[in-house]
């Protein structure tokens, strides 16, 4: 609804705008009077510039012509032939205005900053003529003060290259980037200037732009213009350099730099160029980078890249390292390490070596590296036309930059999804849907009701209304328009790559023998909806296995219920993938949310355990199982897709034990839950994309309706303890909640008396103490400890045994800590304060600070 009020305030703006200047350029003619321009005289090659000066203080003459209330001095000039004008006005007293009108007083341009600071500047290619300038500024008439400078000028060599020659052992030119000199063909409102050279023979050279008062910017193009390659900072630290294999011919070199031409107040930006034939050495380049053509601002986006050697010489020939950085768009995670020349297949960066950091960009014999990662792009507040920049430099042991290498992409960023034109269905009415994207990004949508008789791709009249639907018929709608564009637009690939791994796991396990009910699609692709359907089929599943938590458990047991769950996941996915195929092509509201939610459960969380199921069976046909080298890699790949911070109890139920005895069943748990977020993460970016706040489907629960959430006291779920190296043993705990908890008192010491039981001072959680840890030292010497609640027993309280040769300084954990019957507990007890001296006593209350127990890097061995 905002958007189609905005889109009509902006025809509106136009409309207005149209008319003012109309009326501008009527009333320049009526009301000139006896105000006569103060002529400046004929422009030509011989006097550029012409110059006057003025002020605004005078009662007469001293109206703008364009703004009521405002001052204005008039001046004109001619030209006998065309040229490429530049108008500049320049105060250091008011904010100049600038007007530039023909000989009948049409407006041709205005401006007000582009002189740099406040000043004002025009230039543009005008035609033989007499034009007139106002010469304004910011403020009120009456604002009695302040001179101006006025200037006209012919911009002129533009076109003019400097030739350098044939190149034989160097060529070189020096130069000055003023403030009327050529504008760069390639970077708006930059000084440039070109230079052309020739090679006779195939050469690799080394082209250098330095300059100390500016940030250089190099160009190469061929003999016909076409750009070759681009520079900013290749050579030492803001200077460029070009190093290139070129064959014989002709090429022209811009020169040019990333300063304004007013160069940010500097006095004076001269720069070298110098081209040589390039000393034997290594060469770092980016290849290529891949990104999409259009991204949305505010959505996260891959970018992809290649890094090669084109040098004669290895990178350890330099001694050096290589680290890839993004430029531009700013993110967080913006470099690589600085990577060695030295990795576990031997030599990196060698001649001709070649790196990617996706396979959709391998080519030219380049293999992937684990330290070249993609990067997540993010344009979080520009949209427009814009870039992808990345560099590569080599460092030398001392972080000197030997070389860089500059590669940028462009890009268009939208303010959000272009959806196109497409028909969705609302409780039963069709809507027209159409998305239009401005050449600034900006993309508006409109939502309209299709009337009878329409045909789907055919628009209502445009004296239709939009604004009279409701809010939610429009939001609705532009949720499915989304969900069909954005989510089901490849979902035949989708069904491929699922079918493909159903067919294949059904290859090797059978579809019967599975009671299972049909456990219905989750209502919506969030975390509530879909965590409470996963929890809901995983406890079926454990139920209908007979799975009782109070046995013994093995290995084998956690390995069947996988390759179960794996079973019952597939058969989820061929259901799903019959009711996709009875979708409707005009997609309904209800229909958008329940399919977005199947299609996120089965691609991000069912097809998970299928792969958890399969690699069960791979280990089962290899002969030394989990050990074999080709199982325990496909086992170490499944396990580093767990890409978030797993919840261990969102889907737990009462199979703890089964998360320790087998790794494989913890992934899968776990690749589960990341899956869960992952949908919910893309269910976000699908509203930003559509710029909602919510979705429209989900019904908000009235705050009223809310329960106050009630302070959950965490318990302890695990005891911690590990050995040191004088005999002391220490003794820590883990809560609920996933924090760690150092208990007072918690060193066990190494000549407590036998058979008699100790305990740490109390756990705590805020002012809640939890409990304390017990411990005696038996006669085989091995140490019996156990958690007892708050007001609990050790008698009544599980215990765990630390044999006497336990290795020194590893942490060990225990087994789930359960809550023990309500008891006194001071019957077992011996209190350290109450112990005799000399008896350890003081050692079982020495104190260990967290920051030490964070950095002991706590390795968990149950």
């Amino acid at each position: 609804m905002r958007r189609l009020l905005a889109l009509s305030s902006i025809v509106v703006v136009v409309a207005a705008i149209a008319s003012l200047a109309a009326w501008q350029s009527t009333l320049a003619q009526e009301d000139a009077g006896d105000c006569s321009p103060t002529d400046m005289g004929e422009l030509n090659e011989t006097n550029s510039p012409l110059s006057a000066s003025g002020d605004w203080s005078g009662a007469e003459c001293n109206d703008s012509r364009f703004h009521d209330g405002r001052p204005g001095r008039q001046f004109m000039f001619s030209l006998s032939a065309v040229a490429v004008v530049r108008v500049d006005l320049n105060s250091d007293d008011r904010d100049p205005i600038l007007y530039l009108q023909d000989a009948e007083g049409a407006l041709i341009d205005s401006d007000d900053d582009t002189g740099g600071s406040n000043d004002a500047r025009i230039e543009r290619e005008l035609p033989a003529g007499v034009y007139t300038i106002e010469a304004s500024a910011v403020g009120w008439a009456g604002r009695d003060f302040g001179t101006f400078d006025l200037s006209v000028r012919i911009v002129s060599g533009c076109h003019d290259v400097v030739d350098l020659g044939t190149l034989e052992d160097s060529l070189s030119a020096e130069g000055v980037w003023s403030h009327y000199g050529c504008e760069s063909a390639f970077r708006s409102d930059r000084s440039s200037q070109r230079y052309r050279f020739e090679l006779s023979e195939l050469t690799r050279v080394q082209i250098d732009l330095i300059s100390v008062t500016a940030d250089s910017y190099l160009y190469l193009l061929d003999a016909d213009g076409a750009l070759l390659e681009v520079d900013d900072d290749g050579g030492d630290k803001w200077n460029s350099r070009i190093v290139r294999l070129l064959d014989a011919g002709t090429f022209t070199l811009e020169t040019t730099n990333w300063g304004d031409r007013d160069l940010k107040n500097l006095q004076e930006a001269g720069y070298r160029l110098s081209i040589t034939r390039a000393v034997d050495g290594p060469t770092i380049k980016l290849d290529a980078i891949l990104a999409p053509e259009r991204v949305v601002q505010g959505l996260p986006f891959d970018i992809h890249y290649r890094v090669s050697n084109l040098g004669d010489a290895p990178v350890s020939s330099v001694d050096g390292r290589v680290q890839v950085r993004v430029r531009w768009p700013y993110i967080s995670n913006w470099r690589t390490s600085e990577i060695d020349t030295s990795g576990d297949d031997g030599e990196l960066w060698g001649v001709g070596a070649s790196y990617h950091s996706d396979e959709s960009l391998a080519a030219f014999g380049s293999q992937p590296l684990e330290q070249l990662f993609s990067f997540s792009g993010l344009f979080t507040w520009r949209h427009g036309p814009s870039d992808v920049m990345l560099d590569v430099s080599v460092l030398d042991p001392d972080d000197k930059r030997l070389s860089r290498h500059v590669l940028s992409r462009p890009i268009m960023v939208l303010t959000g999804f272009d959806l196109g034109a497409l028909t969705v269905s609302v409780d039963g009415a069709e809507y027209r849907v159409v998305s239009t994207v401005g050449e600034d990004g900006e993309v508006e949508t409109e939502v309209t009701a299709v009337s009878a008789g329409l045909q789907a791709d055919e628009s209502n009249s445009a004296d239709e209304d939009a604004s009279k639907l409701p809010d939610d018929v429009q939001l609705k709608a532009l949720y499915a328009a989304g969900v069909q564009t954005q989510v089901l637009s490849d979902l035949p690939a989708v069904v491929d790559t699922l079918r493909t791994a159903v067919d294949s796991f059904f290859a090797q396990v059978s579809r019967g023998g599975l009671p299972l009910s049909d456990v219905p699609s989750p209502s919506a692709p969030t975390r509530d909806a879909m965590l409470a359907v996963s929890a809901s089929a995983h406890r079926e599943l454990l139920e209908q296995a007979g799975f009782d938590s109070s046995r013994f458990q093995s290995a084998e047991t956690a390995e069947a219920l996988v390759v179960r769950a794996g079973q019952a996941a597939a058969l989820r996915i061929e259901r799903s993938i019959d009711r996709w195929s009875l979708l409707d092509d005009v997609i309904s509201a209800q229909d958008a949310i329940t399919t977005h939610a199947s299609v996120s459960l089965a691609s991000q969380v069912d097809a998970r355990l299928v792969e958890a199921a399969e690699l069960v069976l791979l280990k089962r046909g290899a002969d030394d199982g989990w050990d074999d080298a080709a199982v325990a890699s496909a086992l170490a790949d499944f396990r580093g897709g767990i890409d978030c911070r797993p919840n261990t109890r969102a889907l737990s139920s009462g199979d703890a034990v089964l998360r320790h005895l087998s790794p494989v069943y913890a992934a899968m748990l776990d690749r589960a839950y990341c899956g869960i977020l992952a949908a919910d993460d893309d269910h976000d970016q699908l509203l930003t994309g559509l710029g909602l706040s919510m979705n429209p489907l989900i019904p908000e629960t009235a705050v009223e309706d809310r329960p106050r959430p009630t302070p959950q006291v965490p318990s302890v779920e695990w005891v911690l303890t590990r050995v040191h190296e004088d005999g002391r043993i220490e003794f820590a705990t883990e809560l609920s909640n996933g924090e760690q908890v150092l208990p007072s008192g918690r060193m066990f010491p190494a000549d407590a008396p036998t058979d008699v039981w100790l305990r740490t001072g109390p756990v705590m959680f805020g002012e809640t103490e939890l409990g304390r840890i017990y411990a005696r030292r038996l006669g085989t010497g091995t140490v019996e400890a156990a958690f007892v609640a708050s007001g609990g027993r050790p008698a009544g309280a599980a215990r765990w045994s630390l044999p006497a040769d336990t290795a020194v300084g590893v942490w060990l954990l225990s087994g789930p800590v359960e809550r023990a019957a309500v008891g006194s507990g001071d019957d077992l007890v011996q209190r350290v304060a109450d112990q005799p001296a000399g008896a350890g006593a003081a050692q079982f209350g020495d104190h260990l600070s967290l920051l030490s127990f964070i950095e002991n890097n706590l390795q968990r061995n149950p």
